[in-house]
Order: C-alpha cells, then sequence, then structure tokens
C-alpha cells in the first residue's frame, strides 16, 4: 500500500517543479560555502543563500497554508527582488580577498 505521507507528498511536488538547482533547506550553507571555495563570487553566493530557502516547495506551502495564496505569490518575487538586490550591493561593495586558487575545488567532469 502506498504511504500518503506529507514528505512523499513534498517530494513528489518537488521533483515536477522546474527549478535549476533543487536545494534542501538544510543544505544552503554547506552547498554556499562550497561554491565559494569553487570561486563563486561573493556577490553571487549571498544572492545563493538568500534566495534559495526562500523558493522552496515547503516553505511555500507553509505561507499558502497561513497567509494565503496571494503571499505565496508575493515572496518568491520579494525574495528574488531582495537577493538581487543584496548581491548587486555585495559586489559593488568589492569582493574583498578572494579564494586564493590552491584552495579552490575543482569542479567535478
Amino acid at each position: 500500500m502506498p504511504s500518503c505521507s506529507p514528505e512523499k507528498r513534498i517530494d513528489r511536488w518537488r521533483k515536477r517543479l522546474p527549478e535549476p538547482f533543487r536545494v534542501p533547506q538544510r543544505g544552503v550553507i554547506p552547498t554556499t560555502y562550497a561554491l565559494r571555495r569553487k570561486g563563486a563570487g561573493r556577490g553571487a553566493t549571498v544572492s545563493f543563500l538568500i534566495s534559495t530557502p526562500e523558493k522552496s516547495v515547503d516553505s511555500l506551502a507553509v505561507t499558502w497554508a497561513l497567509m494565503g495564496p496571494v503571499m505565496a505569490l508575493v515572496r518568491p518575487l520579494a525574495a528574488l527582488v531582495t537577493a538581487a538586490m543584496a548581491g548587486l550591493l555585495e559586489t559593488l561593495r568589492g569582493e574583498g580577498p578572494a579564494v586564493p586558487r590552491s584552495q579552490r575545488i575543482p569542479f567535478a567532469p
């Protein structure tokens, strides 16, 4: 008999949604650290760090349940604008010390 647990339903919907880079909320900080170590700029990593938890299926489902469909649609847009502005401001502020090439992790083929 198939299980109808909420986790299974969320996973089923998560696989159907077009999301280019799925990261669970508990994996955002390690993924951000790895992206930075691979040579991503500070602005890009700040944008990733802000926007990823805000656009997850779990987060949108809870927002829909607690605040309604309007907020569930506005929240990802606000996350996009916030992340873009934070990334832009971080890039304009200056890169600061970059990760040395010797400490960068190479991309997997």
